[in-house]
């Protein structure tokens, strides 16, 4: 968010938003705009012309006794009060939580007025509790499995696939190895004397598999011995 102090414009990032705030958002950001805000300076970068706000440290002990009543891991049903471009927020009886955009869903959301309106309840589960902030961090994706599990198992490293090319740019080719399943073949691997082009059907190879950053890595199939110096 943009604020201004005095005439001089500084940034409110979405991860310094608290209590105050929350509770003043209304039906969505418009309301924001004219709310007037307790702020603390975190950082002057008179040079690139920075200012950064937060508003951390402003919370009454009434919130903190309301916070002080969740820990990690508790799940609850909730209402949401808002629908905002970066996350939900929510409330559990009287206190404030937000669901960053993602903490949505396992897969990528690009807008949540989709899915999610104001009123609705959905259960979620308490992933971080920031005093500071007075507010509660929460998930809905982590209900469930992530499924991206579930397909590294079908992915196997050294597997040959088939795959469709979706998308080729500077990173490298998007190949669609499934319904819902992307792989990529980095730039710096692509073979030189091979066109790519979007919508072509090529075979690869599983190179890697990173759960952690749900990404598989592909491969060029290598079907001609030309070139090959064996040992």
């Amino acid at each position: 968010m943009i604020v201004e102090v005095e005439g001089i414009r500084g940034f409110l990032p979405n991860s310094q938003v608290g209590f105050e705030l929350l509770s003043k958002v209304g039906k969505g950001m418009e309301d924001l705009i004219g709310q007037t805000l307790s702020l603390i300076v975190i950082e002057v970068d008179s040079n690139n012309n920075k200012l950064i706000f937060t508003q951390r440290g402003q919370v009454s002990s009434e919130v903190k006794d309301k916070l002080a009543t969740f820990k990690n891991g508790d799940k609850a049903l909730s209402k949401i009060v808002a629908v905002l471009p970066f996350g939900l927020v929510v409330d559990i009886n009287g206190a404030e939580g937000l669901v960053f955009i993602s903490d949505v869903a396992w897969e990528k959301i690009e807008d949540l007025t989709n899915i999610y309106q104001v009123g609705q309840s959905i259960e979620v589960v308490v992933i971080g509790i920031d005093e500071e902030l007075g507010r509660l961090n929460l998930s809905i994706k982590q209900l469930s499995e992530d499924p991206f599990s579930l397909v590294a198992e079908k992915f196997p490293t050294d597997e040959v696939v088939k795959g469709e090319i979706l998308n080729v740019s500077e990173a490298g080719v998007s190949v669609k190895l499934a319904e819902g399943v992307e792989g990529l073949l980095p730039a710096a691997k692509m073979e030189a004397n091979v066109n790519y082009e979007v919508g072509q059907t090529i075979t690869v190879l599983i190179d890697s598999v990173d759960v952690r950053k749900r990404r598989i890595n592909l491969a060029p199939f290598v079907t001609s011995t030309e070139g090959l110096i064996y040992k």
